[in-house]
C-alpha cells in the first residue's frame, strides 16, 4: 500500500514531513500549514462580493405559512444542526414482525460510533404487522424515519402505501410530525427519464414555450401519481435536475440526491440547492455505493471476479472510499441538514456484526466532527453565483440516458439552443462533468471547480428576494415563461446591485413577452443579426482575442450611452457590454450573439457517454462567450487555487464556507489520482494563517481507498504546497485584512400573504391554471372557479382536483355569478305560477331546475373540503312576470334559504352577493344598499373595488370578516360588469388602496379581472403583490 506525507506544522517540528500510514495521522494540533500554502494576496477590488450569509430557515420563507407540508429545521435534528442516515432494513420473523426493533436502533443509534439519527427502511416496512412499535420505539428515543424505494409499475405496486394496511401505517408514521420526513420518491425523474416518458405523446417543439411546458405537464402527472400514493408527504431524492418540480409543490420535507454511479454531483446539487432555497426546504446529502461498474460490499463474503458491470460487487468494486469521503464532506461543506452513505455500515454478517465498516467508520468521526464542531464554527456555504433557467426548460445533462445524449424538455426532445447554452456554461464553472461515472480512475466523481463551487441553480420563477441574495446571475437558458414577471425581478436584481450577465436572445424573449426594458436597454433594436462561418476573430477589452472554431451568429448591438465595450470584432463591431454601474453598484453584461451564443451547425465530435473518452458539445458555445462568462465568474470568485495566483487550479475542487468577515473555510478535493500542487490565494484581502482542520483519516488504509483497477496508484503526498492525488483537506483561513466579500445579513423576507385568490375563466382545468403560472402560489393561494366547473364534475373528478390543491395548501370557491339572469340560465324565483296553458314551460320548471343546480354546486363544493365560499348576483326584474314586490320578495327568499342551504352543510359553504350593477333591480345600485340588502338575507356582501372606485365608496366600510374583494378596474361606461385590468385604469390608485383596506382587515382578496392576454394578468397581478406587501 502507498503510503502519504501528512505534514505537522506545529512549532515544534514545524517543517519536518511525517510519513505515515495512510490510517494514521500525528495526534495533536492544529494542524498549521507552512507559509508558502498562502500566496500573496491580489490588489484590492473596487466591489464587494455579496452573498448571504445565514443558513436557511424554511420557517422564514415568504411560502412557508402556505405549505401543507412543514419542512424541519436545522435544530431538528439536534444541536449540531446535522442529522445522520443510515439503517436501510430491519429483519423479520415468520410472521412478518419487524424483529429486534430496539437492538438495531441501539447498535446504529447510540455512543461514539453512532451512525444514525433518522432511519431510512425500505417503504415495504409500513406492511409490517408491529410497524406501530418501531413508531412508538422512534418516539421514545427521539430518532427520524424517512421511507424509500417506492417504485411504480414495479413489483409489489399494488400493495403500494397508499393501499390497507400501508395507509393506516402510514399515518402511524405521519403521528411522528417533523420527525417523520416521507416517503422518498425513489430517483422518479430518471425512472421517468429511462422508461415512463416514452408512454407520453408529445408533439410538442424544444425551442417553444408551449411545447416545453405539455413536456413539464406529462412529467408532472407522473409525479403527481406517486406522491398521491405517498400520503403527499415525501423527501426527493433525486438523480436528475429536475428537483424544482418536486419542490415547488409544498409537499417534500426535504431534498437531495444519491451521488456517485449517477449525475454530476456539484451540478446536481447546484440545482438541489438553488431549489431548496427557492422553496424553503432544507438539503440531504447522500453517497451511493454504486458506479457502473459494480457496487462495494465491505467484507464481501461472496466478491464476484471482476469489477466490469453494474451487478459485480466486492471490496473493491463500486465507489471507492476516496470518493466516499471526498463526496460526505463536500456535502457537509454545502449545509446539509441531513446525511448518510446508501448502506453497509456493518461488516457481514450485517444483521448481527457490530464492527463498522470503512463505510460506517466515516460516518461515526464525521458525526463526531460536527458533534464537536459548533455550527458557527463550521461556517455557511458561500453561494455567491446562480445560473438562471427557464422554469419550463426541463434541461438534463448530456448523458443522463446514454442511449439518448443531449436530450432535454423533461426528456422529449433534442437540445435546442437554449440547452447547449447552458450546458456550456456548466462545463465551464465544472469541467468535465459530462463526463461523471465514465471514467474507471473516478477522475470526475467531482469535477474541478476553477472558480470554486459556490453556484446555485434556479429557475424563472425565482423571487426578487432570493435573487438578490447572490452577487452573480448568469442567464443560462431563454426565458420565454411569464416574461413581464422575469423581466421585472431581474430589473429590480440589478437596480439593487447585482450584476447580470445575459445573453442578447435572452432579453429579446422577454422584451417579446411584454417586459419593461432591463437597465434601460431595450434590446429589439439590436435584433439585426448575422450568420457567420467559422474564423471571425473576436478581441477583448481586457486583453487578448479569439477565434471562432464554428459557425455563430453576430447582432448589431446598441450600445447604451456610458456603457462599457467589452468585446470588438476585427472591424470593431460590439460584441458585447458592460452597462455603467448603477448607484447600488449593478451592471448588466450582454452578450451580443445570436442562437443564444451557440454554434449554428452541429461539429464533429466523438462519440457521446462512453467510458473513459471525453464527451464533448456537439454545438459548443461561442468562444467569445464563454471569455466572458469566464471573466465575470473570475471577478466573483473569492479565492484561487492556482499554482503560482496565475490562474485557476485546473484538477481541485474547493467549497467555501464564511465562519466571519475574517475567517473562511475551505473544502479542498483532488479529483485526480495525481499529486497536485495546492496554494491558497485569495483574490483580495490579506491572509493571516491557513490551519488544517483535523479529520479522521482510518479509510486510507482500507482494501478499496482508490479504484478497482488503480489500488497501487502512486498518490503522492499531502504537504504545505501539494495535495495527495483524491485526498480530501479541510483549511481554515484567517485575514488579516478582510477580503472584498459583503456577506448579507441574517434577513425575513416578506411572507406571501395568504388569503388571495385568482378567477379562471369558464371551462379552464383547475390543474392546468395554476401550472402554467409557476408564480401562482408567491401571489395565491385559491381559485374563484366559475360554478359550471362544479357542476360538470363527478364527485370522484373533483375529489382529484381538490386534493391536487390541497396538497399544496391551496382552496377554491365557486361563483354562480355568469349563470344568473332569469332566461335561460338560472333565475332565483318562481315567477309565473303554475297552470293548464303554461303546462311543463311554467317558472315552477325553470326555478325548480334552477335550485337543482345550484345545490349542486354548493353541495359538491362542500364535498371537495377545500371550498367553503359561493359566489352569486341578483338578476333583472322579470319582464311579465308578478308584481315588483313580489318578485323581490321571492329573490330574497331564494338567497336566504340558499344561504340556510350551505350553512347546514358539512363543512358549511357561505353565500356571498357580489357587488354588481345586475343587482340594482332588488338591491339597488350603489353598495351601500347592496351590503344592506345582503346582510338583510343573511348572505356575506363581496364589494367591487371598480365599481367602488365608480361611485366613491368607501371600501373599508364594506368589509367584514368573512368578506371577499373582487378587484378590478372600473369600467367608465358605467353598465355591465367590472372585469377590466387595473394596471392603466383610471381608477388604480382608489383600488389600490381598497386592496390594502382589505389586507388590513384580512379579508380574502380575488383579482377579478377577465383578461384579454397573459400579458395584461401578469402586470395586473405583480401590482397586487407589490399593494399587498407596501
Amino acid at each position: 500500500k502507498a503510503t502519504v506525507s501528512v505534514l505537522n506544522c506545529s512549532p515544534a517540528w514545524a517543517s519536518t514531513y511525517i510519513h505515515t500510514p495512510r490510517n494514521t495521522m500525528p495526534t495533536g494540533g492544529p494542524w498549521r500549514l507552512l507559509a508558502a500554502l498562502a500566496a500573496a494576496a491580489a490588489p484590492a477590488a473596487s466591489r464587494n462580493v455579496r452573498f448571504y450569509g445565514s443558513l436557511q430557515s424554511p420557517a422564514e420563507h415568504p411560502l412557508y405559512a402556505k405549505r401543507a407540508v412543514a419542512p424541519p429545521e436545522y435544530s431538528a435534528f439536534g444541536s449540531s444542526g446535522v442529522g445522520w442516515l443510515a439503517l436501510r432494513g430491519f429483519t423479520r420473523d415468520g410472521a412478518g414482525n419487524l424483529s429486534g426493533i430496539d437492538e438495531l436502533l441501539a447498535r446504529y443509534t447510540d455512543g461514539p460510533d453512532a451512525v444514525s439519527s433518522v432511519v431510512w427502511p425500505n417503504w415495504k416496512t409500513l406492511g409490517a404487522p408491529n410497524f406501530v412499535e418501531l413508531v412508538d420505539a422512534l418516539r421514545a428515543r427521539e430518532l427520524g424515519i424517512m421511507m424509500g424505494g417506492f417504485v411504480p409499475g414495479g413489483k409489489g405496486e399494488y400493495n403500494a402505501p397508499g393501499v390497507a394496511p400501508y395507509e393506516a401505517h402510514l399515518g402511524a408514521a405521519m403521528s411522528l410530525g417533523e420527525r417523520y420526513l416521507g416517503m422518498g420518491d425513489a430517483e422518479q425523474d430518471i425512472r421517468y427519464l429511462w422508461g415512463y416518458v416514452r408512454n407520453d405523446v408529445w408533439g410538442g417543439s424544444p425551442v417553444s414555450a408551449a411545447g416545453r411546458y405539455e413536456a413539464y405537464a406529462a412529467f408532472r402527472r407522473y409525479s403527481d401519481g406517486v406522491e398521491r400514493l405517498s400520503g403527499d408527504k415525501l423527501f426527493a431524492l433525486s438523480r436528475g435536475m429536475w428537483a424544482h418540480h418536486y419542490l415547488s409543490t409544498g409537499m417534500y420535507t426535504i431534498a437531495g440526491a444519491e451521488l456517485s454511479g449517477g449525475p454530476p454531483g456539484q451540478l446536481t446539487y447546484a440545482f438541489i440547492r438553488g431549489a431548496a432555497k427557492q422553496y424553503g426546504t432544507l438539503t440531504v446529502g447522500n453517497v451511493c455505493s454504486f458506479t457502473r461498474w459494480g457496487h462495494r460490499v465491505p467484507g464481501d463474503p461472496s466478491p464476484t471476479a471482476q469489477c466490469t458491470t453494474g451487478s459485480d460487487h466486492g471490496d473493491t468494486c463500486g465507489t471507492s472510499y476516496s470518493a466516499m469521503k471526498r463526496m460526505m464532506y463536500t456535502l457537509l461543506m454545502y449545509d446539509v441538514a441531513l446525511f448518510g452513505f446508501e448502506t453497509w455500515f456493518y461488516y457481514p454478517p450485517f444483521e448481527a456484526n457490530t464492527t463498522l465498516s470503512p463505510v460506517g467508520v466515516m460516518q461515526a468521526r464525521a458525526k463526531n466532527w460536527a458533534d464537536a464542531t459548533p455550527p458557527a464554527r463550521r461556517g455557511v456555504h458561500a453561494a455567491t453565483a446562480a445560473f438562471l433557467l427557464d422554469v419550463f426548460a426541463g434541461w438534463e445533462v448530456p448523458c443522463s440516458d446514454p442511449g439518448k445524449p443531449f436530450t432535454g424538455t423533461f426528456g422529449q426532445a433534442p437540445y435546442g439552443a437554449a440547452d447547449f447554452l447552458a450546458d456550456g456554461l456548466f462545463d465551464l464553472a465544472y469541467p468535465g462533468y459530462r463526463n461523471t461515472n465514465y471514467f474507471k480512475d473516478g477522475r470526475y466523481e467531482l469535477s474541478p471547480t476553477p472558480y470554486g463551487d459556490v453556484f446555485d441553480a434556479v429557475l424563472s420563477d425565482a423571487s426578487s428576494g432570493l435573487l438578490a441574495r447572490y452577487d452573480t446571475v448568469f442567464v443560462a437558458h431563454a426565458l420565454q415563461t411569464q416574461p413581464i414577471t422575469t423581466g421585472a425581478r431581474l430589473a429590480a436584481f440589478v437596480q439593487g446591485g447585482g450584476q447580470l450577465v445575459v445573453p442578447l436572445d435572452a432579453l429579446l424573449d422577454l422584451a417579446r413577452g411584454g417586459a419593461a426594458a432591463v437597465e434601460g436597454f431595450d434590446p429589439v433594436p439590436s435584433g439585426a443579426c448575422t450568420a457567420h462561418a467559422a474564423g471571425v476573430t473576436v478581441s477583448f477589452r481586457s486583453g487578448g482575442a479569439v477565434t471562432e472554431p464554428a459557425p455563430v451568429v453576430l447582432c448589431a448591438l446598441a450600445v447604451p450611452a456610458n456603457a462599457t465595450v467589452l468585446a470588438t470584432t476585427a472591424d470593431g463591431a460590439p460584441v458585447a457590454f458592460r452597462t455603467a454601474a448603477n448607484a447600488a453598484g449593478g451592471s448588466m453584461t450582454v452578450l451580443g450573439y445570436g442562437n443564444y451564443g451557440v454554434a449554428t451547425a452541429a461539429q464533429p465530435v466523438p462519440p457521446a457517454c462512453q467510458e473513459d473518452a471525453q464527451t464533448l458539445s456537439p454545438q459548443p458555445v461561442a468562444a467569445a462567450v464563454l471569455r466572458l462568462a469566464a471573466d465575470a465568474m473570475k471577478d466573483q470568485a473569492l479565492f484561487d487555487l492556482g499554482t503560482a495566483g496565475d490562474g485557476p487550479a485546473t484538477n481541485l475542487s474547493w467549497v467555501p464556507k464564511r465562519v466571519s468577515d475574517t475567517e473562511y473555510v475551505l473544502g479542498v478535493s483532488n479529483t485526480r489520482l495525481a499529486m497536485q500542487p495546492l496554494r491558497v490565494r485569495a483574490t483580495s484581502g490579506v491572509v493571516a494563517s491557513v490551519t488544517e482542520v483535523q479529520l479522521d483519516q482510518s479509510e486510507k488504509n482500507a482494501t478499496g481507498y482508490l479504484p478497482h483497477g488503480f489500488l497501487s496508484a502512486d498518490i503522492g503526498v499531502s504537504t504545505n504546497t501539494t495535495i495527495a492525488g483524491v485526498d480530501f483537506r479541510m483549511l481554515r483561513v484567517t485575514f488579516a485584512q478582510p477580503p472584498r466579500a459583503a456577506a448579507l445579513p441574517h434577513s425575513v423576507l416578506p411572507r406571501s400573504r395568504a388569503n388571495v385568490w385568482l378567477r379562471l375563466p369558464p371551462g379552464a382545468p383547475v390543474i392546468d391554471s395554476v401550472q402554467r403560472r409557476p408564480n401562482f402560489a408567491q401571489t395565491f393561494d385559491g381559485l374563484l372557479l366559475d360554478a359550471s366547473y362544479f357542476h360538470a364534475r363527478d364527485p370522484a373528478a373533483l375529489r382529484g382536483d381538490a386534493r391536487w390543491l390541497a396538497a399544496r395548501g391551496m382552496r377554491f370557491a365557486a361563483d354562480l355569478s355568469r349563470l344568473i339572469d332569469v332566461f335561460p340560465g338560472l333565475r332565483l324565483g318562481a315567477f309565473t305560477p303554475p297552470s293548464p296553458e303554461q303546462g311543463v314551460a311554467a317558472g315552477h320548471t325553470f326555478f325548480n331546475e334552477s335550485i337543482a343546480y345550484i345545490h349542486d354546486v354548493i353541495r359538491k363544493c362542500s364535498a371537495s373540503t377545500v371550498c367553503g365560499d359561493a359566489v352569486l348576483t341578483l338578476h333583472a326584474q322579470p319582464e311579465n312576470g308578478p308584481s315588483p314586490a313580489d318578485v323581490a320578495a321571492a329573490v330574497a327568499a331564494t338567497v336566504a334559504g340558499l344561504v340556510r342551504f350551505g350553512a347546514g352543510l358539512a363543512p358549511p359553504v357561505a353565500v356571498h352577493l357580489r357587488h354588481s350593477t345586475k343587482n340594482a333591480a332588488f338591491a339597488g345600485p350603489t353598495a351601500a344598499t347592496q351590503v344592506g340588502w345582503a346582510r338583510g338575507a343573511g348572505a356575506r356582501f363581496a364589494p367591487n373595488t371598480g365599481l367602488a372606485a365608480r361611485e366613491g365608496a368607501d371600501v373599508a366600510s364594506l368589509i367584514a370578516g368573512g368578506c371577499l374583494l373582487l378587484v378590478d378596474g372600473s369600467n367608465p361606461r358605467g353598465w355591465g360588469s367590472e372585469v377590466l385590468p387595473v394596471v392603466g385604469n383610471a381608477q388604480q390608485p382608489a383600488v389600490e388602496r381598497a386592496v390594502r383596506a382589505a389586507r388590513d382587515a384580512n379579508v380574502t382578496v380575488v383579482l377579478d379581472a377577465a383578461f384579454s392576454s397573459e400579458a395584461e394578468e401578469e402586470r395586473d397581478t405583480l401590482w397586487l403583490a407589490q399593494a399587498l406587501q407596501a
